[in-house]
């Protein structure tokens, strides 16, 4: 299981205040210390980039909680491209998640037709939202053919935007 990387962007966000911290690797045992690490100095508005952090372990969750709740107070917090799996953890464990917004993520879907598999990034506001759920219709990346299904119900898939 690789370890968690954190790394400061050299992104600019459209207001020109705040960061954009890209995390990778396994959001397991040791993460903290990486998360203080990367994030020393972080201004007032941390985007954190989850694209390339695939698996979170029970451990991962825990430290994760203890340094949201110690960064968190006096930043705004956002989260973009939050992979399937780090999704569901979230959704399992919602203090992984308190006082943070969503900007995009991935939806896990399945073709009707082909059976295939695979991830679709939406954005929150545009594809879906905490009110409407999925509000765009995401072809199969496979076949083409075919409107996929999420792998799971919006209800509970959506959970980390917030209530609707």
């Amino acid at each position: 299981m690789a370890r968690l990387t954190v790394k400061k962007s050299s992104e600019t966000l459209p207001d020109g205040a705040g960061a954009v911290y890209v995390l990778s690797g396994s959001l397991a045992e040791g993460a903290a210390a990486s998360l203080r690490a990367g994030t020393s100095g972080a201004p007032a508005l941390c985007v954190f980039d989850w694209d390339a952090v695939i698996l979170a372990s029970s451990d991962g969750l825990r430290e994760w909680i203890d340094f949201l709740r110690a960064f968190a107070p006096s930043r705004s917090i956002v989260f973009r491209r939050c992979r399937p799996a780090i999704v569901t953890s979230f959704n399992l464990v919602p203090a992984c998640t308190n006082g943070v917004a969503v900007s995009s993520l991935y939806g896990a879907f399945i073709c009707p037709e082909c059976q295939k598999e695979h991830d679709a990034l939406l954005q929150v506001g545009k594809d879906v939202s905490a009110a409407t759920g999925l509000t765009r219709v995401v072809t199969c990346a496979w076949c083409g053919n075919a409107e996929a299904e999420l792998n799971l119900p919006e209800d509970d898939f959506f959970r980390i935007l917030g209530p609707g």
